[in-house]
């Protein structure tokens, strides 16, 4: 390859900046700080660079040792992040700031948020979300997530099926590639407020939030998506379709639904946070939790004997030892394989409450 040469002149060149010898368009000092995430930003003194990035705060920066530029960072120029003026100081500021660590899809970020303390200003949270920034505490909150992160993680897990270790670890080695110890560790954060986050994407999507549960039939609160091809009365039928139905075309208003489960997805017997509990608890598709309690203590047991000698996967199944959850069981639309809403829940003891009339209860409620 004959361009390799130039290519390569070209990185080179991107490695160090003849103006950085000069003095600043300010004319008050020598240009050693530059910023890789500006398109052809001239280097600029730290007076300078922090004006100019007053609206975006969060832009990774160089300084000029004399020899090569390392990684630096805006708050090492003085900028601080204002809350409440469009990025100008509060006239009722209090302090220099709260040391916080603001997390975005470049990396980590070290940096004083001041907040507003005019009269009536929101509480701290509130003024972080005001500024598109998920708080990962609601009572004194020391790092925050950018809306974007959070979209960008959930699009991330959502294609490239990516555990969230994963997507952590790139964000660790953007801030810092040599895997030092300088870079906070914020992971158990962004498990909790990547959860919170699809709760409340969910939340807003499914419109619950604006009262559109009245427009739905039975007054659904679920924010799940159900099947909009499947024939539901008062939903996508005729009002007199039953006097329309005859037996030729009695297939039109079926509803076809199908059964599967899972023995691989267990739950563990261990020790469990008081506070893990459902966000959405019986409002997607998993039952509602103290009910189906109620009705699987009530409901048969099933022996789930085999007279087949060779058969010995219902005995794996029945005898496991330290699992509270044997697996789940799901019912599905089977024309369009769409899940029904509140038809998903959990096995305790092999197919123990399926084979009985709760997988009736529960076909019928979501139908």
């Amino acid at each position: 390859m004959k361009i390799v040469p130039d290519v390569l002149d070209a990185l080179f060149d991107c490695e160090v900046d003849t103006r950085v010898g000069d003095l600043c368009l300010c004319g008050n000092a020598s240009p050693v700080y530059r910023c890789i995430d500006c398109t052809q930003r001239p280097p600029s003194c730290n007076t300078c660079l922090a004006s100019s990035h007053r609206h975006s705060p969060l832009h990774r920066v160089q300084k000029w040792t004399g020899a090569y530029f390392c990684r630096s960072s805006l708050s090492h120029c003085g900028l601080r992040w204002y809350l409440g003026h469009d990025g100008s100081p509060c006239p009722a500021a209090r302090g220099e700031g709260v040391a916080s660590t603001i997390v975005d899809v470049n990396g980590l970020h070290s940096m004083d948020v001041v907040y507003c303390g005019c009269r009536g200003a929101a509480a701290p949270p509130r003024q972080l979300l005001a500024a598109s920034l998920y708080p990962a505490s609601w009572t004194s909150p020391r790092t925050a997530f950018t809306f974007r992160l959070m979209k960008h993680h959930h699009l991330d897990s959502l294609q490239s099926r990516k555990p969230a270790y994963d997507y952590w670890a790139l964000l660790r080695r953007l801030t810092d590639n040599t895997r030092g110890d300088g870079v906070p560790d914020r992971y158990e954060e962004l498990l909790r407020a990547s959860r919170e986050w699809r709760c409340l994407m969910r939340l807003k999507r499914s419109g619950q939030e604006l009262g559109i549960a009245k427009h739905l039939p039975h007054g659904s609160t679920s924010v799940g998506v159900t099947c909009v091809a499947c024939p539901r009365p008062g939903f996508n039928m005729p009002a007199n379709w039953k006097e329309m139905q005859t037996a030729e075309n009695a297939y039109i208003n079926g509803l076809f639904l199908g059964i599967d489960g899972n023995f691989r997805a267990v739950l563990k017997v261990k020790k469990h946070d008081a506070d893990d509990v459902p966000l959405l608890d019986g409002r997607s598709y998993f039952v509602s939790t103290e009910p189906f309690l109620k009705y699987q203590a009530a409901a048969p047991t099933d022996p789930n004997e085999s007279t087949c000698s060779d058969l010995r996967s219902m005995h794996m199944v029945t005898n496991r030892k330290g699992v509270l959850v044997t697996g789940i069981i799901a019912v599905v639309c089977v024309r369009h394989s769409c899940y029904c809403l509140n038809a998903v829940l959990d096995m305790t003891l092999g197919e123990k409450c399926v084979c009985h009339s709760l997988l009736d209860h529960r076909v019928t409620i979501c139908a």
